[in-house]
């Protein structure tokens, strides 16, 4: 019979340094191993029980989602737990009793997630660990996609990073792969939202009017680099893995279906 392999989580934090996140990161790390023998709703409820129930939503989620977010980064970012992630997160958010005082206000249950996903976001570089960066990415682009968040512009801004603002000359193959990789995933996953900004020349939420406005050009433009990327194009004097080419390959299809799909 064949073994499944475990994940071997880390715990950045030096042990007892924050008991609560302590609490959390061992609570998660069983729920999301392969075999786990911590079913997801028991999972959900030990988590529950073990935030402060205080009415400052942001206080006790401050701890909560962060710790999810560590653990997301180090689960692959083509593995079902990282979705499960997503799943633990909502039910924990939708249990907390703050949350439930305020059921109708759909921007008042994700406002702590959106808050702490864009920091993290802004905090997450391939530079520590390309796997961790993409996962992650591929994280973000799921939540979103999910509805538990808003706007574009963390996948615009991932986008930039892979084909527009990053300095060639200081890329090593593992960075430049993990930047286009990242941009990749944003588009399968999340790519007719993106489209819909384009389309709309910038007016889609979180985008004013400017000159750095997400148009149409701009997703012609990232549909040609994917196509570079995928059909061996080197970049910067770097040539793409496989598996890069894969996902770049994959993110221009999605593209071009997209475009049939909206008539564009």
């Amino acid at each position: 019979m064949t073994s499944i392999e475990r994940f071997d989580f880390h715990n950045p934090d030096e042990p007892g340094e924050e008991p609560l996140y302590d609490t959390l990161f061992d609570i998660l790390s069983q729920a999301l191993q392969p075999d786990a023998e911590l079913s997801l709703g028991s999972a959900v409820e030990q988590l529950s029980a073990t935030i402060p129930s205080e009415q400052d939503h942001s206080s006790g989620m401050g701890t909560f989602l962060p710790t999810c977010y560590e653990l997301a980064a180090q689960i692959p970012y083509n593995h079902a737990s990282l979705v499960k992630v997503i799943t633990i997160m909502d039910m924990v958010i939708a249990s907390n009793a703050a949350v439930q005082g305020r059921s109708d206000n759909r921007s008042f249950k994700y406002q702590t997630l959106s808050e702490t996903l864009r920091d993290w976001w802004n905090s997450s570089d391939p530079s520590e660990s390309p796997q961790h960066y993409i996962s992650f990415q591929t994280f973000a682009a799921h939540v979103l996609s999910r509805g538990m968040g808003r706007g574009t512009h963390l996948a615009q801004w991932t986008l930039q990073m892979a084909f527009e603002d990053r300095k060639k000359e200081s890329m090593t193959p593992l960075y430049l792969e993990a930047y286009v990789m990242a941009a990749s995933q944003w588009i399968v996953i999340y790519g007719e939202e993106i489209y819909r900004d384009a389309v709309a020349g910038g007016q889609g939420w979180f985008f004013k009017k400017s000159s750095t406005d997400l148009t149409l050009k701009h997703w012609r433009r990232w549909k040609k680099d994917f196509r570079g990327v995928a059909g061996g194009k080197s970049r910067g004097g770097i040539d793409s893995g496989e598996e890069c080419k894969r996902l770049a390959a994959s993110a221009a299809e999605a593209m071009d279906e997209l475009e049939l799909k909206k008539g564009q």
